[in-house]
């Protein structure tokens, strides 16, 4: 029996039958709510060259007729709610120029996207900043239970399905669809040549993410700096030239294993937040040492019919996985960052994709924001993004419901 299927249903037998305490509620829990504001600043600005034949810099404007910028707003996700109304300011030239971002929904793993306007500018730097309050939970996840759900007979639910379609460096290139072969020879390898549902999706998602930790073997952090030292976004491959070369950054193997899954048929969408709890006093967040305060990793779907909201939303932290062992443990034995997950609740999500998914640019790298612009966007720019947060100051009202809700606890 080939090992794929030999461990699986191993896991399978282990789980259902031994004598654990089934946890009642949801399949997966949040705990420990903790409220935070995150902010996001994108800045573009002109890149100044020196002309050669008089050694003076030459300075062209931005000419912008009309501009769209977008950014997205996320509603929820496995470890995460809003917890008020995004707001954002776009300025031009240090000028306000519209703070009223209109909302785009209907966007691919459940996106949305704020959008500010411009028009008839000239300027040498536009910057937004998106402030966006949210709650962050840690995850507890009732494997048994879970272990147990099929594949759905029906079509997945639009959110869900939506996964599936076409996502920058997912199953995208930069010049356009990627060639998945490299990817479809990993799932065909590590499954033996099976059909992936013949386990149910739980534990083909463990098994996967298990044999991507194996796979890959971590380089580089994964940014890409413009020449002033800044930030200027993520430094991403592929997921197919990440299964071909076995190796690449934390970014990389976490686009793998969502290509991964959705190669199976298994709904997955990437998730990236920023970790308040791995920032160090001191550093400036983002610069040249301090680079761990992004992190990524992958949600899967699962449907059960029984609960009143059946889409389930289970993370898998692939990059905290490797970080414990390059060696997974067993299926049967529960692992820490796959659905029960303790670190979430200082972390804020943000993103499902690592550049909007719509028709629209950036600058040198994937910085998770974008525009349109005519009569074309300029070609000359500096890009730059940074993030900060702070927790959320409560009300009054606020901590009075708070300490009501201890005293009833006691």
């Amino acid at each position: 029996m080939h090992s794929f299927v030999r461990a699986a249903c191993a896991a399978i037998v282990a789980m259902v039958t031994s004598p654990a305490h089934a946890q009642e509620g949801p399949l997966l829990k949040r705990e420990k709510p903790h409220d935070w504001t995150l902010r996001a600043v994108v800045t573009v600005r002109v890149n100044v060259e020196i002309d050669r034949k008089t050694k003076m810099p030459r300075r062209e404007d931005f000419d912008i007729q009309t501009a769209a910028v977008v950014f997205p707003f996320l509603r929820e996700s496995a470890g995460h709610s809003r917890a008020g109304d995004p707001t954002g300011v776009l300025l031009i030239d240090n000028r306000e120029c519209d703070k009223n971002p209109q909302t785009l929904t209907d966007y691919p793993s459940g996106t949305e996207l704020g959008k500010w306007t411009m028009v008839d500018w000239k300027a040498e730097e536009v910057e937004l900043q998106v402030t966006l309050p949210v709650t962050s939970f840690d995850t507890v996840f009732d494997e048994k239970a879970a272990i147990r759900l099929g594949w759905p007979k029906d079509p997945w639910p639009p959110v869900p399905a939506s996964t599936f379609r076409p996502q920058l460096f997912i199953d995208v290139g930069t010049e356009g669809p990627a060639d998945m072969t490299p990817v479809q020879d990993l799932l065909k390898k590590w499954t033996g040549g099976k059909d992936p549902k013949s386990l149910p999706p739980v534990t083909l998602a463990k098994f996967l993410a298990g044999e991507v930790v194996k796979h890959v073997q971590v380089s580089g952090n994964g940014l890409r700096y413009n020449r002033k030292g800044e930030v200027e976004g993520l430094d991403l491959q592929g997921a197919w030239e990440t299964a071909k070369r076995g190796r690449g950054s934390e970014w990389d193997m976490v686009c793998l294993l969502t290509a991964l899954y959705r190669q199976a048929g298994l709904p997955a969408r990437t998730v990236i937040g920023y970790d308040v709890g791995d920032r160090k006093a001191g550093d400036k967040f983002l610069g040249r040492n301090s680079s761990g305060s992004l992190r990524a990793w992958v949600e899967f779907a699962l449907l059960d019919p029984s609960a009143t909201t059946p889409v389930v939303w289970v993370p898998v932290d692939v990059v905290r996985l490797r970080k414990s062992s390059t060696r997974p443990p067993p299926l049967d034995k529960p692992w820490s960052f796959f659905g029960t997950h303790d670190e979430l609740s200082g972390v804020i999500p943000f993103a499902f994709q690592f550049h909007p998914p719509t028709d629209v640019v950036a600058h040198g790298s994937a910085a998770f924001w974008g525009w349109m612009v005519t009569p074309k966007p300029p070609e000359r720019v500096i890009q730059a993004i940074r993030f900060d947060a702070i927790s959320t100051p409560k009300r009054a009202e606020d901590m009075k419901k708070d300490q009501d809700r201890r005293k009833r606890g006691n």
